[in-house]
């Protein structure tokens, strides 16, 4: 039976082997409890990040983060006809067995104000718009949805929700946080609620 954070089902892995940051998924839960709360149908996607200069600093590979973030929302999501008012994500870094950085992400928005969701393949839709976005922050990087998310996760009713938090929580898992020299660096972010 996998573990409970707050009531909703946590992916802590099939014999509960991973260990859970709960920092990081205090903020997990916040983002997520504010945009259920707040919309009837919610489309969630869950992507990751990966750079190809493996000369960044930490610090450099979290603005190029916060850029493809910023520009996603403030310029595509809550621009044009059908302005998106409600917006939440969040991103975490991590760095396992290669030394290098990847980014666990998720983003959350009115399922109703969606025109297409695309095609991450012909780079069509919002999945086509987040790679243009990201290979142009990152100069070249990969943008990847995650396995089982090619159709978004799709937040309507509470068995739903539960599903949706349990692929999220995923992100708050303690192994390769925290790998890093500077204080500086963050390990996770994401929007105000």
């Amino acid at each position: 039976m996998p573990q409970q954070y707050k009531g909703l089902p946590v992916n802590s892995g099939n014999n509960n082997q991973h260990s859970m940051n709960e920092v990081i998924l205090e903020h997990i839960y916040k983002r997520f409890s504010y945009i259920t709360s707040k919309l009837s149908q919610v489309f969630i996607i869950r992507f990751d990040l990966h750079l190809t200069d493996s000369n960044l600093s930490p610090i450099q590979e979290n603005s190029m983060v916060s850029a493809f973030f910023n520009n996603l929302i403030q310029k595509e999501l809550k621009r044009g006809k059908a302005p998106h008012k409600h917006v939440v994500y969040s991103w975490v870094r991590e760095v396992e067995k290669s030394k290098k950085a990847h980014y666990h992400c998720w983003i959350a928005f009115d399922k109703h104000k969606l025109d297409k969701v695309g095609s991450l393949k012909t780079k069509s839709g919002i999945y086509g718009l987040m790679h243009a976005l990201w290979d142009k922050a990152s100069r070249g990087g990969c943008l990847s949805i995650a396995n089982g998310a090619l159709d978004g996760l799709k937040v309507t009713n509470q068995l739903e929700k539960e599903k949706a938090f349990y692929a999220l929580s995923y992100l708050a898992k303690s192994r390769g946080k925290g790998v890093r020299h500077d204080t500086k660096v963050r390990d996770y972010g994401g929007s105000r609620v």
